[in-house]
């Protein structure tokens, strides 16, 4: 993939924190109904805030309410009956659902009469999740990336080096996996060496995608058919469950992994999961609970490869069908996305962190300009540690892969992860046989959708 570079010159001219109005005063005054963004988010809210003090004539009305879970119905329903949002924050992994149902606003015109490019400003890996059938359909917001979390001291204690380990090679990754599990007298699980799949949570997160792309397959064919059974995706969910089963199986794994929680319960921070894949984000929680935690930081490569391969989510704005407000819309939209208002967003809630006592770790933005800014210019660790591995991480959205664009793209995710994957970990199915069943229900979903367009 063609990586995205800040140029040095654009950075010592910026030179400081941008600052300026927060967009253009428009010719009526409007509010504007935002769902999805949550006003007392110390970031967002700020944002809200911002945006609402320096334009008087486009007021923003957020609601955060219905709009973080995975069913569009609600969404749907509202637009369907004239009712909808002005601007939607939504998950950007489903934008292909939702054009497939017309539910959004094709955001090309406005990006043309505004001089947007959008190549310029966001993440290729972000932007082309946010771009179906050769239109953009939203303006991404957040991003994060994924790679291996290893405890250092245990794989000291097992005679084992991270330095030594090579992420493509998944009979070394197996081997790993075996010798840092470890049992007390009775073969009781105290300690798990690593999990490939990531239910449950607690053990690990974007797993099955991450290595089922790692080994070169991919969950929708070039004719849009669901293809979770193909060859590649079969042998990585057959390795995964073999990785499971040397460790002690599912049953055993799950009932040692239920003991875990959020925060400092967590598996690795405890110092109970060895080798953990999880996002940039868990950096956060390690700062505030395990801030000595010995740790370090591994890029995934493809299989048999040294390309590094990532697996990134996050949100985006759209302008839902049916608002007759377009132009304030997008002004809101394109400020909201900048990257001066990345830069307030990252400022508020270091703000916020330091007078709670706790240590701050930024997220990252889909603005590539955005997170050099507050990298640079916010973010100032007491540790080198923490802006060497956030660095790693910002490296890794270059890289990074998304779930296939489908009209049944959530029925896609829930099938493999939550369906597939459990049979097949605790052996109610073949691997094949799981993906194989999934495939054949998505496609059919997939059939009835289009049978009704």
């Amino acid at each position: 993939m063609k990586k995205n570079r800040i140029s040095l010159l654009v950075l010592l001219l910026i030179g400081s924190v941008l600052v300026g109005t927060a967009g253009p005063v428009a010719a009526r005054k409007v509010t504007l109904e935002v769902w999805g963004l949550d006003p007392e988010d110390q970031g967002y809210g700020a944002l809200i805030d911002y945006w609402n003090k320096n334009n008087p004539d486009i007021q923003v009305n957020a609601i955060a309410a219905g709009m973080r879970i995975q069913d569009p119905q609600k969404l749907l329903t509202a637009i369907a009956a004239g009712t909808g949002p002005d601007v939607a924050w939504v998950d950007r992994f489903q934008i292909a659902s939702w054009v497939a149902r017309n539910a959004f606003q094709p955001l090309d015109d406005l990006a043309a009469a505004n001089d947007f490019v959008a190549e310029d400003v966001f993440y290729e890996p972000a932007l082309d999740e946010a771009t179906y059938l050769g239109s953009l359909w939203a303006l991404p917001t957040t991003t994060d990336s994924r790679a291996l979390y290893l405890n250092i001291d245990l794989l000291d204690d097992a005679g084992l080096s991270a330095d030594d380990l090579d992420t493509g090679n998944w009979e070394q990754l197996t081997e790993y996996a075996v010798k840092l599990t470890r049992r007390d007298s009775s073969g009781r699980v105290t300690q798990i060496g690593f999990v490939p799949t990531q239910d449950p949570w607690t053990l690990g997160s974007g797993g099955m995608w991450l290595w089922g792309w790692a080994n070169g397959g991919r969950e929708v064919d070039e004719e849009g058919n669901v293809a979770l059974d193909n060859p590649q995706f079969v042998e990585a969910l057959e390795w995964a469950v073999d990785v499971i089963d040397k460790c002690g199986g599912m049953v055993e794994v799950a009932d040692f992994a239920s003991g875990f929680g959020p925060g400092a319960q967590e598996g690795f921070i405890q110092g109970k999961i060895a080798i953990r894949l999880n996002h940039n984000e868990f950096l956060r929680d390690i700062a505030r609970y395990r801030p000595d935690l010995n740790f370090t930081v591994l890029p995934i490569k493809y299989r048999n490869s040294n390309n590094l391969l990532s697996f990134g989510g996050g949100h985006s704005l759209v302008i839902p069908r049916g608002t007759d407000k377009l132009k304030e819309a997008w002004a809101f939209m394109e400020w909201f996305t900048s990257a001066e208002a990345w830069v307030l967003h990252a400022q508020a809630w270091k703000a916020y962190f330091e007078s709670e006592g706790r240590p701050w770790i930024p997220t990252f933005s889909a603005n590539k300009l955005a997170n050099e800014l507050v990298l640079r210019q916010v973010f100032q660790p007491q540790e080198e540690k923490w802006l060497h591995f956030v660095r790693i991480f910002e490296e890794l959205l270059n890289y990074n892969r998304f779930r296939a664009q489908s009209p049944v793209g959530h029925q896609i995710h829930q099938a493999f992860l939550f369906e597939a994957q459990q049979e097949a970990q605790y052996h109610v199915k073949t691997a094949e046989q799981a993906l194989r069943d999934a495939t054949v229900k998505c496609q059919q979903e997939l059939e009835e959708f289009l049978r009704h367009q």
